[in-house]
């Protein structure tokens, strides 16, 4: 899915709102900027949220719901390294063109 705006969000989350909106905008500018890379999903929320006074858990199951199946976002687990040692995390990216037929 290659576009410069992000999706709508409806129904369900309120796309236009003061809060959440912006928060998906800003997330889909950063997956946007480089569409076939794969984002640490942590590190988005956490970022996505400290910028638009969310709690993390809303950004979060927000990309989840938008990587869905037929959803503009895909992802995929990955083992990081981190200060605990070994962990699974999500990383998210656009679904491209190809994937969504």
């Amino acid at each position: 899915m290659e576009t410069t705006t992000a999706p709508d969000l409806s129904p369900g989350y309120p796309s236009q709102g003061p809060r959440i909106g912006p928060a998906w905008r800003e997330a889909w500018a950063t997956l946007s900027a480089d569409p076939s890379a794969w984002h640490d999903g942590q590190a988005l929320w956490r970022a996505v949220a400290e910028a638009h006074a969310l709690s993390p858990e809303t950004v979060r199951a927000l990309l989840f719901r938008m990587a869905t199946p037929g959803g503009p976002l895909e992802r995929v687990s990955r083992q990081v390294q981190t200060n605990k040692g070994r962990r699974s995390r999500t990383h998210f990216r656009i679904r491209s063109k190809t994937e969504e037929s």
